[in-house]
């Protein structure tokens, strides 16, 4: 579960990132999605 200080983190990250483009902000939180379901599972092991 996406924890909400993540979930905080990643809009600020988006804030601060708004004038890239479309395609790059996607693949940007998709890799942040993607750290965060890593950071979980570790987390449970």
């Amino acid at each position: 579960m996406i924890s909400e200080y993540s979930e905080t983190l990643y809009k600020v990250l988006e804030s601060s990132i708004h004038d890239m483009t479309s395609p790059l902000k996607a693949e940007l939180r998709e890799a942040f999605v993607m750290a965060l379901v890593f950071q979980d599972g570790a987390d449970e092991i």
